[in-house]
């Protein structure tokens, strides 16, 4: 396993306490969450799975430093750019451009993410894709469930060269679960998944898209409202019934999309000293 993959793994492991994905749903029958609580669902991680009780086996020594690591984050280089260039080029060295993604999605069930988790949630049945937006050489392009196995995405994920460049762990889960196993686009491992927030993490940013733009000056902002409007179509009315996804309202979540896109690109280009 790569360094990369190595670090990405370490930084993602808690998968179920994302605190910045753009979309969740509100448990429907006065709160109950009736639909995903106990679904049983191959590759969900069990937080106290292989985690030893007897305290005799816990190693006091500190480990050994990484020599790749040391290479990759250099404590004498000041400001960002010298620290985070080791996580964001990783061990590959000849990448092609990065494809910056981000998903919309929604549940129509009552699965609530901030309670299930990025897991749970995306193998929930009533868990869609409502776009999959990504950016390449400046070019936004758009996924949508009708589109099935469109190229050029189809090219970008099977193409090893390509690297995906997504803000937390939710875009691997959600292309793992939805869009290989429900939609047939091609597997995207582990090591070309960049995730910039786990790179925000280390260098002691904000863990928030919102809040990390304005620290580091950008001049990209996130879109707050569009962002309580994708949540919104993942709550029902009072009779139940949730929204329609209308020509309108897909072309509102495009630009939120969108927006999320460049922002996401900025800070990582930002980071990198670009």
């Amino acid at each position: 396993m790569s360094y990369w993959s190595e670090l990405f793994a370490a930084l993602s492991r808690d998968a179920d306490n994302l605190d910045t994905c753009d979309t969740f749903g509100n448990t429907a029958n006065n709160g109950v969450d009736t639909s995903c609580d106990a679904r049983g669902t191959p590759g969900i991680r069990d937080p106290a799975a292989g985690v030893s009780t007897d305290v005799t086996q816990v190693s006091t020594r500190p480990p050994a430093p990484d020599p790749r690591q040391t290479a990759g984050f250099d404590p004498t280089v000041a400001g960002v750019t010298g620290a985070s260039e080791g996580f964001l080029a990783g061990d590959a060295g000849d990448f092609a451009e990065v494809v910056f993604c981000d998903f919309e999605t929604r549940n129509t069930g009552g699965c609530d993410l901030t309670k299930v988790g990025a897991w749970r949630y995306a193998a929930d049945p009533a868990t869609e894709v409502i776009c999959f937006g990504y950016r390449v050489e400046g070019d936004d392009r758009f996924w949508t469930p009708d589109k099935a196995l469109s190229f050029p995405l189809v090219a970008f994920a099977a193409n090893p060269a390509r690297r995906f460049a997504c803000f937390a762990g939710f875009e691997p889960v959600v292309w793992q679960l939805i869009m290989v196993e429900r939609h047939g686009l091609p597997p995207i491992p582990t090591e070309r998944w960049i995730d910039v927030r786990a790179v925000c993490s280390y260098l002691a940013l904000p863990r928030k898209l919102e809040k990390v733009l304005p620290v580091l000056g950008l001049p990209v902002a996130k879109d707050v409202a569009g962002q309580r409007f994708i949540k919104s179509l993942s709550r029902p009315n009072r009779k139940g019934a949730y929204p329609e996804i209308t020509p309108a309202i897909l072309r509102r979540a495009l630009d939120y999309n969108r927006s999320d896109l460049r922002a996401l690109e900025a800070l990582y280009n930002a980071l990198r000293g670009v």
